[in-house]
Order: structure tokens, then C-alpha cells, then sequence
């Protein structure tokens, strides 16, 4: 056996240790034998363990299932990286499709990258084009997962319903499973809009809210210039209540404006009765050349995000808010580098990342055409992180693979020379320690509510 090279140690106390694994996600906290043993054997000196102690066995055994030594044979990294071709390039059974029904919006957001497209819907010849696309694509007891987009999606909610019938339809025939999200900013989610959502089997939706009311209504405003806050709150507030609704994951851009408002934020969940309800997602507010001089100063530097992060993910555990302190492993997580990952515009238009929608020159097809690898699918396609160095031998790597590909395919003269590595690379050992706080509360409330 020999120790993973996922594996990050943190010291906690009195000769204790925390060790975490990045490619299971695993945490484990280590007392001075505990450790010994891991040494013993990430120095190769496993054969001379005594196994048949059962006190010992059950360490190694621990130290297996965590993912925290590996057989001495196993090349983690390649290991990592033929998983990575597999969904990438390897067959056609995961059919994974973003579907922007319209480019409009209802929404003025300052940070908007589409505020400039033309307000189109799609047309009934479009959504025909889909259904046949689908329909020759999907194979029997294969998977097609659906993420719905805009624009605002919500503005065309019968073109949703409509595809998704079809595609409900499809699935079933070809005993394949279906899967559908919709990334929305909240402010048509009514009671009778979460019905339909239901309906046609939209379990999940991102919505934005970024922070206190008095920011959120600066950033992101209606195009009459009226905030959006109360009315977004309330809406997530019905969508959640009671076993009709449906999973919401709160999405918060930060940068320099919102930074310290997280705790009056939590403040506002809980008035609003949500804060148990929701998950919260945070995201950099990041700089680039198509955005105004006033946003790309708010925007924060990836040594200030760090330090925000940190101290925001501990108010969150503080606080008993939901939010996955440290991501599960990515693994592909990017359609646009999949062979079968496509974004469809409203006007059918195909591209491979929906930061690039509405760009001529980065469109790599029309639906109902074949897809040429000339036409702009190449670059997205051969992006291969594993050529670089730094990132095939870090210890997160499973966390980010290589992050964004935007940041590194696409030309921008403020993102391109900018540090490319998550934020977890500098920070991590203080979010493990994070982690373990809150999954130790978690246990020990589970297990008073188990004697309760």
C-alpha cells in the first residue's frame, strides 16, 4: 500500500491530525497511532503492519475505504485521467444538452454578459429540430440530462413544457434516464409555475440572490430599474414549502461589495423562513473585457476571494446554513469539453459554453446539421489539462480539473493573464478544518435527534 497523492494533512490538536482525500471527498481525524500507522505505510513499510491486531486492522481498513492508501500498483493521476476521456469522448449513452429557450430577460443585471443579445424565441421549427436531435441521439438505457437556460427560461415556460414532453416521451421509450434543471433568476417562480416545473419533471433550480436587499436590488434590477429581492425571497419561500416543491440552490456572487454582508444575509433567510430549506452556492464575481470599468473594480483578487471565502464558509457552518464547504470531485464537470455536450441557442445555433452564446464566431453548428470538428468544437475538445504539469500533480486536482475552460480557451484581455487555479488551492487546510467542524456538528445533532 502506499498513501494516496490526493491526500492533505492539517494539524488540529495535541498531536491529532486532520487528513482529507479530494478524489472520495473523504475526512478523517487521526490520533498519534492512527498516524503512525499512515506513515508506516506511505514509507513502504506496510508488510511489517501486524494486521491481526484488530485495533490496527480496523485503521487500515478506515484508511482503504477513505481512499486515503491506494494498492501499490494504482497511478491515481492516470487513473483520474482515463475516467476523464471515458465521459468525455467514450460513447454517446450521457446526452447532456443546456437549452436556452430565448434570450430575453426581464432582468437588467449589471454584470450580465447577454444584456446586449437580441430578445429571440424560439421558433416551433427549432424545438421540432430538438425533438428529432434527441430522439436520434439517446440510446436504449442511456441517460439524458436537460439543464434549461435564457435569457430568462421562465419567459418561454410553454416552449420548456412542450420539449420536455417530448423528451419525457423519448426517454421512456428507450428506458432512459432523465434528468432536468433549470437556472433561473426567481422572479416568475409563482406557485402555478413550480406546478408545471413539477410536472415535467424539473427537480432542481439555481437562482441568484445576491446578498442583503439593498446590494442584490443595485445588481440585479428589473429593465425598469425596480428591485428584485423580496419578490425572488418569496417566490423561493413557496417553491420549497411542503413536499410539492422543489430543491433551490441559492447562488451569491461576491465581490467587494457584498462581502461582509454574509451574516445580515442569513439574517434574511431566516426572516424569510428558508435558511434550513435552501442550499447556498458562492461564486467569484469575476473581471472581463465585455464588462464595465465599475464592475471589474468590485471585482475581488483570487488572494482576497480566499480569505472571503474562508471566513464566510465558517459563518456558514456557524450559522447551521446548508452549503457544501468543500465541492465534490468534478471529473469532467464541464459539458463543454464532452463530445456530446452542446448548448442550443434559441435560434438553434449550437455552442460548446453558454458564456459564448450569441458569438458568431464561436458557434460550432446548427441543431439538425452535423457538427464539423473545424467549426469550433476542436479547441473545446482537446483541451486536455492533464498536459499541464502543475495541475496533474496537485492534491485538488480532482476538486477543479484544471477549472474553468473558458478562462483558458477563450481570448479575454483581463481573464487570460489572469491565475487560473481555484481558490482551494491556497486555501485549503483552513476550509478542512471548516469541514470537520461541520460535519462533526451534523453527527452530533443526528445523533441527539436519534435519542430525542
Amino acid at each position: 500500500m502506499i498513501a494516496s497523492i490526493f491526500n492533505t494533512f492539517v494539524d488540529y490538536n495535541d498531536g491529532e491530525k486532520l487528513l482529507y482525500n479530494s478524489f472520495r471527498n473523504s475526512l478523517v481525524k487521526l490520533d498519534k497511532r492512527s498516524h503512525e500507522i499512515y506513515r508506516e505505510i506511505s514509507s513502504d513499510k506496510y508488510d511489517e503492519i501486524d494486521v491481526s491486531d484488530p485495533g490496527v486492522s480496523s485503521i487500515v481498513a478506515e484508511l482503504k475505504e477513505g481512499g486515503f492508501v491506494v494498492d501499490n500498483d494504482m497511478n491515481e493521476a492516470d487513473y483520474v485521467r482515463v475516467v476523464d476521456i471515458q465521459s468525455r469522448f467514450s460513447h454517446k449513452k450521457h446526452l447532456k444538452l443546456t437549452i436556452s429557450v430565448t434570450a430575453d430577460c426581464n432582468f437588467n443585471c449589471t454584470y450580465c454578459y447577454q444584456n446586449n443579445k437580441k430578445p429571440k424565441y424560439m421558433s416551433g421549427e427549432t424545438e421540432n429540430k430538438i425533438i428529432d436531435y434527441v430522439n436520434e441521439r439517446l440510446e436504449t438505457d442511456g441517460e439524458l440530462s436537460i439543464t434549461w437556460y435564457g435569457g430568462e427560461p421562465l419567459l418561454a415556460l410553454d416552449t420548456i413544457c412542450r420539449l420536455s414532453e417530448a423528451f419525457i416521451k423519448i426517454a421512456g421509450e428507450r428506458e432512459a434516464r432523465y434528468a432536468a434543471y433549470i437556472i433561473t433568476n426567481g422572479y416568475l417562480l409563482s406557485r402555478k409555475v413550480i406546478e408545471k416545473l413539477k410536472q415535467y419533471r424539473i427537480t432542481g433550480a439555481q437562482v441568484t440572490v445576491d446578498g442583503v436587499p439593498e446590494y442584490h436590488d443595485r445588481m440585479r434590477r428589473l429593465k425598469n430599474g425596480k428591485g428584485t429581492f423580496d419578490r425572488i425571497m418569496a417566490n423561493i419561500r413557496e417553491t420549497v414549502k411542503g413536499e410539492n416543491g422543489i430543491r433551490i440552490s441559492i447562488r451569491i456572487n461576491i465581490g467587494k461589495g457584498n462581502c461582509y454582508s454574509f451574516p445580515q444575509f442569513v439574517d434574511k433567510l431566516e426572516e424569510y423562513g428558508i435558511k434550513d430549506k435552501v442550499t447556498l452556492a458562492f461564486t467569484q464575481l469575476e473581471p472581463h473585457e465585455y464588462l464595465c470599468q465599475e464592475i471589474n473594480d468590485a471585482a475581488l483578487t483570487p488572494e482576497e476571494y480566499c480569505e472571503v471565502y474562508t471566513r464566510i464558509a465558517d459563518i456558514a457552518v456557524e450559522r447551521e446554513v446548508n452549503h457544501r464547504i468543500i465541492p465534490d470531485r468534478s471529473m469532467s464537470h464541464c459539458s463543454s469539453t464532452m463530445k456530446e455536450g452542446f448548448l442550443i441557442g434559441s435560434d438553434g445555433k449550437l455552442y460548446k459554453c453558454w458564456n459564448v452564446v450569441g458569438i458568431q464566431s464561436e458557434c460550432v453548428g446548427e441543431i439538425g446539421k452535423d457538427v464539423k470538428l473545424a467549426e469550433g468544437s476542436l479547441k473545446w475538445l482537446a483541451w486536455d489539462i492533464f498536459q499541464n504539469e502543475m495541475c496533474r500533480g496537485c492534491s485538488i486536482l480532482p476538486l477543479c480539473m484544471g477549472g474553468c475552460p473558458r478562462k483558458t480557451i477563450i481570448r479575454d484581455s483581463i481573464v487570460t493573464p489572469m491565475d487560473k487555479c481555484s481558490y482551494m488551492r491556497y486555501n485549503l487546510p483552513e476550509l478542512i478544518r471548516i469541514l470537520y467542524r461541520q460535519r462533526k456538528r451534523m453527527r452530533e445533532k443526528f445523533e441527539r435527534s436519534g435519542h430525542a
